[in-house]
């Protein structure tokens, strides 16, 4: 071979290569974000003030929500089981799911009479049960990436909120999805 010629390899395809690089990063960071985000998760919970917490029992906590859209806006969420989001739960999530409608609704009615109590008013503890809302937000309208469930008293403090938080009949699991619905749709 002639000096200064290099001896050719074999031929390599640099745009696939490139492609194949962007693709195992890809894999890489998809593989590590379960991780940060449950770390995330975790130390959220470390940090919660107790002045928001509401109730915590083995299974989970509920603290008013940092942005309310409602007059009484929780959060419920799973303490101990890291699930990223509604789109993720199974019929094994069944009993977990019952736990956090039943302990939101008691949750929010609680809350509401104390704030009827501080403002002087009744309340109206016995009808409002109808009036409270549990749900999840569908992933392409969630901002936050682990199951939370969201428990409220209207009245809502926008009209935006009156749709953010009411469910679609149209597109049922595009919104926001109602918590019985969920469990309905887990049982098929």
């Amino acid at each position: 071979m002639p000096a200064g010629m290099r001896e050719r390899g074999p031929r390599v395809d640099t745009a696939h290569s490139a492609q194949e690089q962007a693709h195992d990063t890809t894999r890489q960071q998809e593989q590590q974000q379960p991780h940060q985000r449950r770390e995330e998760w975790e130390a959220f919970f470390r940090n919660k003030s107790n002045d928001d917490v509401v109730m915590r029992d083995e299974q989970l906590v509920v603290f008013w929500d940092r942005a309310p859209g409602a007059h009484v806006h929780l959060l419920v969420v799973p303490r101990h089981e890291f699930i990223r989001g509604v789109e993720k739960l199974r019929a094994v999530h069944e009993p977990l799911l019952r736990h956090m409608i039943e302990v939101g609704r008691d949750c929010v009615l609680a809350q509401h009479a104390k704030l009827a109590q501080a403002d002087g008013s009744h309340g109206g503890v016995a009808s409002a049960t109808a009036d409270v809302v549990l749900g999840f937000h569908a992933p392409v309208t969630r901002s936050v990436p682990y199951l939370h469930m969201h428990a409220m008293m209207p009245p809502f403090n926008s009209t935006w909120g009156k749709f953010k938080y009411r469910p679609l009949r149209a597109l049922p699991f595009l919104g926001f999805i109602d918590a019985e619905r969920v469990i309905k749709r887990l049982r098929k």
